[in-house]
């Protein structure tokens, strides 16, 4: 009897999770199964050209080849999530960045799910946290 009692709770517990994540990926216009690419796009001067963060997401987007989610974190910093595979050409935002600046991105890895999503964007927070802290010249790291 209590384990049957277990079984319909969790039943009812996977179909709420369910239900949120569905409304969730509805308000956000993106699908939280599947693949993705977490990104952190940054400027190190929060007082200059933050327009050109925008443009970055969507050279981003581009550069993957899909139209990614973007989350203001905060003036100067965007949180970037790509669908998919994670096809993203280096070389296309080097060269988009080749100019000297102030902006760069950290890119997480590829990861599966809901908690793929959450985990590709900790190593990416991780990727930007190291670079900032040596000061890298770098524009794009993964």
């Amino acid at each position: 009897m209590h384990e049957r009692v277990r079984e319909l709770e969790a039943a009812l517990a996977e179909e709420a999770l369910q239900l949120l994540l569905g409304r969730a990926e509805a308000r956000l216009g993106y699908a939280l199964t599947g693949q993705h690419t977490a990104a952190v796009v940054w400027s190190d001067d929060p007082a200059g050209d933050l327009a050109r963060l925008d443009t970055l997401v969507t050279q981003l987007g581009r550069a993957a080849g899909t139209r990614p989610l973007s989350v203001l974190a905060s003036a100067a910093t965007r949180w970037v999530w790509i669908p998919g595979p994670g096809r993203i050409d280096i070389a296309a935002l080097q060269d988009w960045l080749s100019a000297p600046g102030d902006v760069h991105i950290a890119i997480g890895p590829t990861a599966d799910g809901v908690d793929g999503f959450r985990r590709s964007h900790l190593d990416a927070l991780t990727t930007q946290q190291m670079m900032a802290r040596l000061r890298s010249p770098q524009p794009v790291a993964r």
